[in-house]
């Protein structure tokens, strides 16, 4: 029976030697809502990653040609996937075995015999995080978009109000006229400007309020 996947659904990538493994995995999540796709080998998974984008791997941690770690470090050696979340499977639980995964760019480690909740749950909360910063990010810039725009603003507004003063003293009233409504709608436009600059400023702030991880 095929499984409906949702659009926009988050996108894994379940890298194993063992069919059957892969073959459940993809069921697993699948049944999740996930869109999933699957590889036998972890140079062709590097393959897959680089034709199209996904938000996560499920990587075997023994695999023959290129192993676990070894597609782990060649993944963290390349910019395009610096937001790429990462987890390993694996049967060792031995902490030597922890600490290399950690530092060789793993964000988590499943065992094999892990139960699916709780597969499923590490899975969601490395994808909740990974939205949050990539969320943190885009409203990051929006904040300095929006302070480097304030000074321009500003010297605009000061330029229109200098405009109005000379119109409205050293042209005749007859002439004025004219020059009105372009002087409205040139503030009005500012008026907008200057809302949207504060309304990113203020974004940006609930953003990392909302998101600040207190310990």
């Amino acid at each position: 029976m095929s499984q409906e996947i949702a659009k926009g659904a988050d996108r894994i990538l379940v890298v194993d030697d063992t069919k059957s493994d892969r073959e459940l995995f993809k069921y697993l999540l699948g049944r999740e809502g996930f869109d999933v796709e699957t590889s036998s080998d972890g140079t062709l998974a590097l393959e897959f990653l680089r034709k199209k984008p996904f938000d996560l791997v499920l990587c075997d941690y023994l695999m023959p040609h290129l192993d676990g770690y070894e597609f782990l470090l060649r993944v963290r050696q390349d910019p395009r996937f610096s937001n790429l979340v990462v987890i390993i499977i694996t049967s060792d639980e031995s902490d030597e075995t922890k600490a290399k995964l950690l530092k060789g760019g793993a964000n988590d480690f499943v065992h094999k015999g892990d139960s699916h909740d709780e597969i499923m749950a590490r899975i969601r909360v490395h994808l909740i995080a990974q939205k949050a910063q990539a969320d943190l990010k885009d409203l990051g810039l929006a904040c300095e978009l929006a302070e480097d725009l304030s000074q321009p603003v500003s010297v605009f507004i000061e330029a229109l109000d200098v405009l109005k003063n000379k119109i409205h003293t050293e042209m005749p009233e007859s002439k004025t006229h004219d020059f009105q409504e372009l002087l409205r709608t040139l503030n009005q436009q500012a008026d907008l400007i200057i809302a949207i600059v504060e309304d990113l400023k203020r974004l940006s702030m609930d953003a990392h309020q909302k998101y600040e991880f207190k310990e």
